[in-house]
């Protein structure tokens, strides 16, 4: 479904590009766009304890917002998975300050340039108008399909307060990525 989706935004993206290279209108009022924010922890203010910048932040326009579905015997409400996906998240990383640490190749990786344990959160800085939601359940083996029971929620309201209304549901009823 995504592909399809995808291919067709693709199509018309090429088609509707005004004089300026701006999508038209209508594009528009599917795109949206996050910002993905890294902490840095042990800090009151996620900041670098050393220089007391912020990690590099990333904006990502997106067409589809890509949920994972967790591995649980639970049900899960749809509205639950949009929040998680918009909160801090629990998995760390290694993360280096690059404005403390100027070397461009071979890092020794100690001192100022140690990587130091990090977080990353996505923040939703603007909304499309239509949101598409594709819940992935799929691993990166991609053998079986998560069977997580997720309850689509008729009203949405996303962490920046804008809301939605569901008006569509497409399943993917096979038990693999082969099949369905």
């Amino acid at each position: 479904m995504e592909e399809f989706f995808s291919t067709v935004m693709v199509e018309l993206e090429k088609e509707v590009i005004d004089d300026d290279g701006l999508f038209s209108p209508i594009l528009q009022l599917f795109w949206g766009k996050e910002k993905i924010i890294r902490k840095y922890l042990a800090t009151n203010d996620g900041r670098c304890a050393k220089c007391s910048n912020y990690p590099a932040v990333s904006d990502q326009n997106f067409l589809t917002l890509k949920i994972e579905v967790p591995l649980t015997n639970v049900s899960v409400e749809l509205s639950s998975l949009i929040y998680s996906y918009f909160s801090e998240s629990l998995d760390q990383m290694k993360l280096r300050c690059g404005n403390c640490c100027t070397h461009v190749s071979n890092c020794p990786q100690n001192g100022i340039c140690k990587s130091r344990p990090a977080v990353t959160q996505t923040v939703l800085t603007k909304s499309p108008t239509f949101l598409i939601i594709q819940l992935k359940r799929f691993g990166p083996q991609l053998n079986s399909k998560i069977q997580t029971d997720v309850i689509p929620n008729t009203k949405l309201s996303l962490p920046n307060h804008d809301s939605f209304e569901l008006t569509a549901v497409s399943d993917h009823v096979g038990s693999n990525i082969s099949s369905g």
